[in-house]
């Protein structure tokens, strides 16, 4: 079976979860970060994979433009959800807030996978503010691998 991965991240956490689940589904997979290609043809995949990053409680707008211009070619195939952010409480309900109901009636596995804070990656005024919000001046990594290991499983099966 073919798997597609789209996702769209801020700061590389997104892209590092896509990259750990197709490590380990069974299939052939391709990923493709939206904020880079535009242009995906949906039609050589059986399976597709969803994943965005969370800014304050919303998904990438790359990420919900794919899902509402491509909804009809997604209806009929096997399909996965995942959000990836560091606020918990909004983090979970999040997948049922941001992605189409068409959709979330439809996948077969939709998981929330932790977030991580890579000051790296940030620029001053995004450093400044997790600092205070966050009380942390170090980078963090709060993947669940529990919920990764939960979503590979039911898209494996």
């Amino acid at each position: 079976m073919n798997t597609l991965i789209v996702f769209a991240g801020k700061y590389g956490c997104t892209e590092k979860c896509a990259e750990m689940v197709a490590k380990k589904l069974n299939s052939d997979v391709s990923i493709i970060n939206l904020k880079k290609i535009k242009s995906v043809d949906l039609n050589k995949y059986q399976s597709l994979i969803i994943g965005s990053s969370l800014y304050y409680g919303k998904i990438q707008k790359e990420v919900a433009e794919f899902c509402s211009s491509h909804l009809d070619s997604i209806k009929g195939k096997k399909l996965g959800l995942f959000v990836c952010g560091m606020q918990k409480d909004a983090a979970e309900s999040a997948i049922t807030r941001n992605f189409p109901v068409q959709l979330l009636k439809s996948s077969q596995a939709s998981e929330f996978f932790g977030g991580e804070f890579n000051f790296d990656n940030m620029n001053f005024m995004e450093r400044t503010v997790v600092k205070k919000i966050a009380n942390t001046k170090t980078n963090i990594s709060d993947l669940r691998e529990d919920n990764i290991n939960r979503f590979i499983q039911s898209m494996n099966s």
